[in-house]
């Protein structure tokens, strides 16, 4: 995000990828002090940050750090579920597309 101007942005969506299987080495964490500070720069006053992740593990990290990162407050009780998503989500019918994959793929294993 440093590439980015101050105050360039509106919103920065940051989608966490599937954890790794057990059989790879775990992933270092995305959402960093690193990351909250870049895109609190690039973010104009007002932006939004939007973490999404369908592992509850990485959304738990996600919310520590930004708990502990203080740059940025919470609009939304966290973490919050496809289910919980206002509808003014701009990623809200992406998501539940991607539900209804993982759904179909739990149905398939069952």
């Amino acid at each position: 995000l440093r590439f980015f101007p101050k105050n360039a942005l509106r919103s920065v969506h940051v989608h966490l990828p599937w954890p790794a299987r057990s059989s790879r080495p775990r992933r270092a964490a995305l959402v960093t002090p690193e990351l909250l500070a870049d895109a609190a720069a690039a973010l104009e006053e007002q932006g939004e940050l939007h973490v999404v992740t369908d592992s509850e593990e990485l959304a738990q990290e996600a919310c520590t750090e930004l708990t502990r990162n203080r740059l940025f407050s919470p609009c939304l009780p966290f973490p919050f579920h496809a289910e919980g998503l206002p509808l003014s989500y701009p990623g809200g019918d992406l998501l539940q597309a991607d539900l209804a994959v993982v759904n179909q793929g739990q149905k398939a294993k069952a």
